[in-house]
């Protein structure tokens, strides 16, 4: 598997895939291997993410960091493999990329990839999309827990928290029982002041943002039904 067939098997669109096989072209993957690696390890990512841009130069469009972060998803599909984890978690998991590629380009006109300070959490295994939402396995100062986001396509009346205690079981015992936690502007007392039975969400929020007000964010935790 190269990251062409990761490219494809994501669902990326054929401009971006051109764009792909041009810079794997000109990509010296020897030279830059020792920096990919240390994507897999959470102490390092930001050294390897520093040494990657370096690399990669002038690269407005993200076109040759993405391409070579899909040959680092190479390793993780393997990976993947390896325990057992199903093809549709991978795909669902790193969806996101061909989603915030359109996104850019529905908001700005062009084709772009400018998240790869994230990427390195679906990389190294250590976030997951289950469901609806995503699950991001944490251990700060020896304390385990699981961060959760809230992608931007969520469907929230059906999405079940809960559908990541299987995985965990499965594949990460180690953090069976942990907390799960989040931090979203959607857990804000303040959107309570916002909503009414006929007051949408978008119309609320532009007006109070345009009244120099903000909205802030919340912590939560979990509690397991």
């Amino acid at each position: 598997m190269t990251c062409l067939d990761i490219a494809q098997m994501l669902g990326l669109d054929d401009e971006v895939i051109s764009n792909v096989e041009k810079r794997c072209a000109e990509i010296d993957f020897g030279a830059i291997s020792s920096s990919q690696n240390k994507l897999f390890d959470p102490p390092l990512w930001q050294e390897g993410l520093q040494e990657l841009w370096d690399y990669c130069g002038d690269d407005p469009l993200g076109m040759k960091i993405l391409t070579i972060m899909l040959d680092c998803l190479v390793k993780t599909h393997e990976r993947y493999k390896a325990l057992g984890i199903p093809n549709k978690i991978f795909i669902d998991t790193m969806g996101f990329i061909p989603r915030f590629i359109a996104g850019h380009k529905a908001a700005h006109g062009v084709s772009a990839f400018v998240w790869s300070w994230w990427l390195p959490r679906e990389i190294s295994l250590k976030e997951f999309r289950i469901g609806e939402y995503e699950y991001e396995f944490l251990t700060d100062n020896g304390e385990r827990r699981i961060n959760l986001h809230i992608p931007s396509d969520a469907d929230l009346k059906c999405g079940d928290i809960e559908a990541i205690y299987p995985f965990v079981k499965e594949y990460y015992p180690e953090y069976d029982g942990c907390e799960i936690v989040c931090d979203s502007w959607l857990l804000s007392a303040e959107l309570k002041k916002l909503l009414s039975e006929d007051t949408t969400l978008q119309r609320a929020m532009k007006k109070h943002l345009e009244a120099g007000r903000k909205v802030g964010s919340a912590y939560g935790v979990y509690v397991r039904r």
